[in-house]
């Protein structure tokens, strides 16, 4: 056949001419740039109202309003998507205690992205107010409501955090590496457990309904943790009641009767 018939024709998709679109504004970009200089081309063609904003999508919000946030930026619908500082406009979300990161892309020809990382707590530090704690060791948030079903942390003050920063601010790590280790071993009973950090005897935790006071030292939880079992197991055997056990190496312990 000479040719193909118009019936015959394939359809133009919507996605065609999308793409379409898209290369004449970068054509007409690259003439403004050209014609004026990049800055001032690009300028020009953010202020034409081609592209405005028709949709933002916001995921990854829990403990925070999205709405809210996109309030706080200059992110709206109608605006030239072209003229948005994505970068600034990450930094404007990220002011909110509550977000670790946000990214925002475009996606033309007319909707924004916002995807939202939160921080995530996983612990209540006492200072003159309890506080939240993510898994980093950022305290970034007084606890309120939220604390309600996290391990309790103790010990230390906001002095401590003056006088001897470096050294509180490690032991909050290892307190937080406890938790770790409380989680993997299925024994973190939630606000039920108080671990209370003495910055050179290390740290002691509670979470049994007897009370008894478990001196964990600093470093390797995880192992001394196991010890642990051993060492519970064996009390509860012998119907020994018990008021603290401290350990001293993964073969050394005291129990305190």
């Amino acid at each position: 056949m000479a040719g193909t018939s118009r019936k015959n024709r394939p359809k133009k998709t919507r996605k065609t001419s999308c793409a379409a679109y898209c290369f004449l504004l970068v054509g007409a970009a690259a003439i403004l740039s050209a014609g004026t200089g990049f800055k001032t081309g690009a300028k020009l063609l953010s202020e034409i109202h081609f592209l405005p904003v028709r949709q933002i999508h916001i995921r990854g919000c829990a403990a925070t309003d999205g709405e809210k946030l996109l309030n706080k930026t200059n992110i709206k619908r109608g605006t030239p998507i072209l003229s948005i500082n994505l970068q600034a406009e990450s930094r404007r979300i990220e002011r909110n205690p509550w977000i670790y990161k946000a990214v925002i892309s475009r996606r033309l020809p007319g909707t924004i992205e916002v995807l939202i990382q939160e921080r995530m707590a996983v612990g209540t530090v006492m200072l003159d107010e309890p506080y939240l704690i993510d898994r980093n060791g950022h305290i970034f948030h007084k606890a309120e409501r939220y604390g309600n079903s996290l391990p309790v942390i103790t010990g230390l003050t906001k002095q401590d955090f003056v006088q001897e920063k470096n050294k509180s601010n490690d032991s909050l790590k290892e307190a937080l590496s406890l938790i770790a280790c409380l989680d993997r071993h299925d024994m973190n009973s939630g606000s039920g457990t108080l671990i209370t950090i003495d910055n050179t005897l290390g740290l002691t935790f509670c979470n049994r309904p007897d009370g008894i006071k478990i001196c964990m030292g600093f470093h390797n939880y995880n192992d001394k943790l196991l010890f642990l079992h051993t060492i519970l197991d064996d009390i509860d055997t012998k119907g020994i009641a018990a008021k603290a056990i401290t350990i001293k190496s993964l073969k050394k312990a005291y129990v305190t009767l």
